[in-house]
């Protein structure tokens, strides 16, 4: 039986709808719809499978994706309390020999604008080598055309204003290759902080931001609307694969999106400790695409199975974390 396109969208958009209720129990919603931003250079890539959550963007000709970007749209969705909204894919560049700083990701919102111009949100960039990549804030005063599409970091004043560098351990060089990408945002008081990563798969490298603060009221959209991704004009790739593009509202500390955190969220953690490239489900609720010290203890402060749990709770202590971390955490 064929479901029809409205029948469709009227689906998504309940999906959506309960992902962003109070009491959502989705762990994850997948984003489709893709476009290509006509402010870039190279306004049409070549742009197949928009209507899943898994586009091909390239036509597979060298160099077709260069000056390029995609986004699509999801219903606003607004991060408070204890929430935790990620947007999480997996990228494969497929051609590309570059070594520059040129590809972007982000969960951004379109801030009434008719086209990619004046979007507000936040984007990552990777790294290469000793070139360092930034955790962007878009900016609202750099207006001018040539900086207008929200994937641009240039202009003066700038179109994105660096919040933080990545960790960067390795200094591995960005080829060809295949990358799972994470951009979490949770609630502060006045703005939000900010964790990301790009994590290489069958390859070493990775690129890890985490807590980065961004409480400037100028830039801090009122919630979420729009995904994208962005390459620049030496990325040098012929076709990019993106899959598996969803965004997750869910509690902090929980791993399968039943609004507890309990045992079965701490077994998660445990049974994937010092692993990288692991999605929530597997125990990487700070959103850094690993499963650290860091992941239990947001697990441990938010524990909710305990009577008088949470912060400071001495019940949430009193659970080992085996060998793999220090005994007096």
């Amino acid at each position: 039986m064929r479901i029809s396109i409205h029948a469709r969208q009227y689906f998504l958009a309940a999906m959506f709808l309960v992902l962003s209720s109070a009491v959502s129990a989705v762990i994850a919603a997948p984003v489709t719809g893709w476009q290509t931003d006509q402010l870039v250079a190279n306004p049409n890539p070549g742009l197949t499978d928009a209507d899943t959550n898994s586009p091909v963007w390239g036509t597979g000709l060298d160099r077709s994706t260069d000056a390029s970007a995609i986004w699509a749209s999801f219903p606003t969705i607004n991060v408070t309390g204890d929430r935790t909204l990620t947007l999480s894919a997996t990228v494969e560049l497929v051609g590309s020999d570059a070594t520059h700083e040129q590809f972007r990701f982000g969960l951004l919102n379109n801030n009434g604008s008719s086209d990619t111009a004046g979007w507000l949100g936040y984007l990552a960039q990777n790294a290469t080598g000793a070139q360092v990549g930034d955790l962007s804030a878009k900016n609202p005063l750099g207006q001018d055309f040539a900086t207008s599409p929200f994937g641009s970091i240039l202009g003066d004043p700038p179109r994105a204003l660096a919040l933080g560098t990545a960790v960067d351990p390795e200094n591995d060089f960005f080829f060809f290759g295949t990358y799972n990408l994470s951009l979490s945002v949770k609630p502060l008081d006045t703005g939000y902080a900010l964790f990301a990563s790009i994590i290489g798969v069958g390859n070493s490298f990775e690129e890890v931001w985490l807590n980065v603060p961004d409480t400037d009221p100028a830039h801090v959209p009122a919630g979420f609307n729009r995904v994208g991704f962005f390459a620049g004009a030496a990325l040098a790739a012929e076709q990019i694969n993106i899959t598996n593009v969803d965004v997750s509202l869910v509690t902090a500390g929980d791993t399968n999106g039943d609004d507890l955190v309990d045992l079965t969220d701490y077994q998660a953690i445990i049974s994937h400790m010092n692993l990288t490239g692991q999605s929530r489900a597997n125990g990487d609720v700070t959103g850094d695409g690993r499963v650290t010290i860091a992941d239990y203890r947001e697990w441990k402060d938010r524990r909710s199975d305990l009577s008088g749990a949470g912060t400071g709770s001495s019940g949430t202590a009193s659970l080992p974390f085996r060998s793999q971390v220090p005994s007096h955490v």
